[in-house]
């Protein structure tokens, strides 16, 4: 069963994200995969022939997902293909464990191996045959991570968001343009949100439904974000 979790996005200035780690940093447990609350995202991002997913997120479709390979920091041993999927206003992430060398086979579309990896595998595989899936850009971000057991609730505060489209620079961690001055604050739970962590997150702060990809594809693209 894919566990279906609650997700807000909120944008937010240096300031502001300041303000947010001193209120919380008191309240809520660091991440423990963590390096004292931070560590640094990289995600490849695919999408298909007609940019479903980039066209679906533009014009707001209720339905969507998208699929992308992500690992931390410089490890290259906890590699991961997930897709994330959100129906109605509701998260979903598959996940499957990837090699350096596998994902290098995915860059290079010798893709047979996949058939091997369960069902994602094989889904993952039939869309890069069928719908022309392939990889089209690069995000990193330095994450502030934040976790509390009742609720699974998970706090996140994303910044230094750099892209890059060539996609043999996915290894060696080069991002040089930036998408976005501000920073996004993002909060995921399961059934509910403890009273004293919303009250933190009620303060002026306004819903955004901002997606990385998106602006990493419109520096791409070359349009105005």
């Amino acid at each position: 069963m894919i566990n279906k979790r609650h997700e807000y996005k909120y944008r937010i200035n240096a300031a502001q994200a300041r303000i947010i780690k001193g209120v919380l940093d008191p309240l809520l447990k660091y991440d423990k995969y963590s390096d004292n609350g931070y560590y640094i995202v990289h995600s490849l991002y695919f999408d298909d022939i007609n940019d479903q997913a980039y066209m679906d997120k533009l014009n707001g479709v209720n339905r969507r997902a998208k699929y992308r390979i992500r690992y931390y920091n410089d490890d290259l041993t906890y590699i991961n293909l997930e897709k994330k999927s959100k129906v109605n206003g509701l998260g979903s992430k598959l996940k499957l464990r990837l090699s350096e060398d596998e994902v290098n086979l995915i860059l290079n579309n010798d893709i047979d191996f996949l058939l091997d990896k369960g069902n994602f595998g094989i889904e993952f595989y039939t869309k890069m045959k069928t719908m022309i899936l392939r990889p089209k850009v690069i995000i990193t971000y330095r994450r502030l991570a934040y976790y509390y057991p009742y609720g699974n609730v998970r706090i996140t505060i994303d910044d230094n968001m750099t892209t890059q489209k060539n996609i043999n620079h996915f290894f060696d961690k080069f991002c040089p343009l930036p998408i976005d001055n501000n920073a996004i604050l993002e909060v995921k739970y399961d059934a509910y949100l403890p009273d004293f962590i919303a009250k933190v997150l009620s303060k002026n702060l306004a819903l955004t439904a901002y997606s990385k990809y998106q602006k990493g594809r419109n520096v791409d693209f070359g349009e105005n974000l």
